[in-house]
Parts: structure tokens; sequence; C-alpha cells
């Protein structure tokens, strides 16, 4: 074989001969260029190696890792004999991001980058802190009482770090009700600072981190009062007061540093303070359960008792009632009707002031209370009364006059005069 010339040479006796010709393809050099995207997006760096291949064969060329760098598909090219054939690998860089968590903050959109970039993160200029919790600094002195009873009208409260407010600019700067923004961290702890700008080698997230204010809130007092057409309590509202804490934590009602009269703290409520101070706790009072009981005051020999509901009642098993402001009592008061006393003296009064069944239970009956609640009443006997009777008149809503209140109307005995009795909702004329 000699170039494209075959010679050969045959036996003088062959009258045929079958010859085969048989083509191996020859190893031949191809050029492999790299492409590298450079950092404006739109140049590369370019770069050329040789690679062997058989001609007519499809190339095999595969795309290294390259850190940072992302190589788009390889299109493969059929080899050629002349050594012309290129073959083309071209990486672009990896976009990164910075994130900015706010941790509850405004949001603040993300910054884009390709591998390699510089990116400023932040920037930030330092400035004084300004007081910005909208509370007075106050100390309670003699002069903010009356006795026992504050009335000055404010809380105590002494300005911490909390009160104030940085004035330090960052940009981005994010916004937060009742919070001081304290700056990027490159940690969700917030214990190491972000750096101002990042080379992008990754993603990389910073971290708000935040100081809360000082906000008012409210404590509300609500109490029981009794309700006789249902035989049982319900709360309306007292009163109530400012107080102040730190923005995002759990405060508790407190109670009335006077307390409310004929009633005894029941429960309080807790709740998270708002930026807003529209932060209320409630807290809940209910009525005190008194213990009337009666004392018979036998003496000389003189045995008193008293039947009620078919019992009887003397010295030794006192009569005891148990009740709370405003509760109807009426059926279970003891008059003339129940009690008797050995030498037959009447009943005059309990305890020298009340002649008449008592109805609602009213303040001033429970004013001689022990800390159990409980309230002797002892009897005062007559050995010469009268049957007299009581009517009670009260102005009607409307004002336009008085109209006879058949249900406190009543007979009683004495031996001298009668004083009104207290009624919840009116004053005598």
């Amino acid at each position: 074989m000699n170039g494209n010339k075959l010679t050969a040479s045959f036996p003088e006796n062959a009258e045929a001969v079958e010859l085969t010709v048989t083509y191996a393809a020859n190893t031949v050099n191809y050029k492999v260029r790299t492409r590298v995207e450079n950092l404006d997006g739109v140049t590369f760096e370019e770069t050329e190696t040789t690679a062997q291949g058989k001609v007519g064969e499809l190339t095999e060329i595969t795309a290294e890792e390259k850190t940072g760098f992302t190589a788009k598909p390889i299109t493969q090219q059929e080899i050629k004999a002349d050594g012309s054939t290129v073959v083309t690998v071209e990486y672009v860089r990896n976009t990164y991001t910075v994130k900015y968590n706010t941790n509850g903050g405004s949001y603040i959109p993300a910054k884009n980058g390709k591998y390699g970039a510089e990116v400023e993160v932040y920037s930030a200029e330092a400035g004084e802190p300004v007081l910005s919790c909208g509370v007075e600094e106050h100390t309670h002195s003699n002069q903010c009482y009356f006795g026992s009873w504050l009335i000055c009208g404010k809380t105590e409260h002494t300005h911490s770090d909390t009160c104030y407010t940085s004035t330090s600019t960052y940009d981005p700067l994010p916004t937060k009700p009742g919070y001081t923004f304290e700056g990027w961290f490159a940690d969700e702890a917030c214990m190491t600072p972000a750096d101002k700008s990042v080379t992008l080698e990754k993603d990389v997230t910073v971290y708000a981190k935040w100081t809360a204010k000082e906000a008012g809130y409210t404590i509300a007092y609500f109490r029981q009062v009794w309700d006789n057409s249902t035989d049982s309590a319900h709360y309306v509202y007292d009163s109530s007061v400012s107080a102040s804490g730190v923005v995002g934590t759990t405060v508790t009602g407190t109670a009335k540093r006077n307390g409310i009269a004929n009633c005894e703290f029941a429960s309080a409520d807790s709740a998270t303070i708002k930026a807003d101070g529209s932060t209320v706790v409630n807290v809940y009072y209910d009525l005190i359960q008194y213990t009337f009981i009666f004392d018979l005051n036998d003496r000389n020999g003189n045995t008193g008792k008293i039947v009620m509901n078919g019992k009887t009642y003397d010295d030794v098993n006192r009569y005891e009632i148990k009740a709370v402001l405003g509760q109807d009592i009426s059926a279970l008061w003891p008059t003339t009707e129940h009690t008797s006393r050995s030498n037959g003296d009447e009943l005059d009064t309990w305890n020298g002031n009340y002649k008449t069944k008592r109805f609602e239970v009213t303040a001033d009956m429970v004013t001689g209370a022990d800390e159990n609640h409980e309230v002797i009443y002892g009897a005062q006997w007559m050995d010469d009364g009268t049957k007299k009777t009581v009517n009670y008149w009260f102005q009607k809503a409307d004002g336009s006059g008085y109209e006879k209140e058949e249900r406190y109307c009543q007979e009683f005995v004495s031996d001298s005069g009668l004083s009104a009795k207290k009624y919840l909702w009116f004053h005598k004329n």
C-alpha cells in the first residue's frame, strides 16, 4: 500500500483472488477551549488545551468541578482528520445572595452578586442615644399619699437602657414597633457583628438585633356584684391604673394598692406588653362571704332562742347567715316573730341598731367583721314594747314622685323610735 495505490502479486495458475482491505481511523489532536466568565458578566477568560481522538468519532470532554462556577452543557464535536475540531467548555459564575433576617422587623430585600464579587452588606454611622420611653421618672414621696391612699396619680419609674433609642443610622435600616435596632450580626444569637462588606463565595445571612423599649399598659380592676334576680354574682368594671414595662415581656396584673371594699383578690390575667400601649391585664376581686353570728345574750338564767325554718337555735347552737354584699337575706333575718326569751322579753334590736328585718346586705352591716369575716350580732331585749308599722317610699326613676315599696314595709315591736334603713342605690331624704 503506497498512498492510494495498492500493489499485490498473484500465483501464475490462480484463476481468481479475493482481497480484503481494512481502513483504521487515525488518532488526531483537537482543541479544547475553556471559557471562564469574568466578574463583569460579559467577557470571558479563555484558555486552550489539546486532546486526542480518532477521526470520525465524537469528542468525549467532561467539565471539571470549579469552585464558584457552573459549567454549561458541552456540545461534543465530530473529530476531523485535519485537526480543526474545537470543543468549547464554558463556565459561568454562580450567583449568591446576601439575606437580611430582621427577626420580626420590617422586610429588607436581599442583595445578589456573582461569585467573587464584593458586596456591601450595610453602612453605619454612630449616634447618641435619645430618651424615648415617654414615661416620667418618678419616686413616690410622702406628698403622694393621703393616709394610705395614693393620690399623685403617677407610677414609680426609673430610666434604664430600655428607655433610650439609638440614633445610629444604618443602611439598610429595618423597623420594629417598640424596639430599638442595634445593628446587623453574623449569627442568630447576635453575638458577632457582621462585616460591612463581603466577598461572595456562598449565600450569606445577617441578623437584626433588637432591644425592647418600654411601653405603657393598663391594669383594669373588676369586682363582683350580687344579682338577686339570678342568685349569683358577676363582674363589673371598678377602676384602672397605668403601668409600664419592657415590650415583649409578660406581665401579670397586681392587686389594687388599697383593695376593693367588701371584696378580696381572686385572680389576675397575664399578657405580653405591646409596643402601641394597648395591652390590658385584668385583675378580679370576688365578694367576701361574711358570716353573721347571732348571740342571744343569755344572762342571769334568762335564755333566748331563735326558730327559723323549723329549726331551733340558742347560744350554744348559734344561728348563722352566710352572705355577700348586696345579697337578699330578708328570708333569713331573725326578727321579733322568730325570737323569744325564757322570761317573756321581746327582741328589741340586734347590736342596738337593727330593729326590723334586713333585706340586702349593706356595707354598714359588716363594718365590725373580724379577720375571718365574721360579724357578731348581739340581741338586746325589752320587757314592754308596742307593735308598730314602718312604711318605705322610694323615689321613682323619672323623679316624678315616690311610690310605696310593699316589700320593705313591716311590723315590729318597739318601745322607742326607728331610724331609716340603708338601701343600695338610695339615700334617706
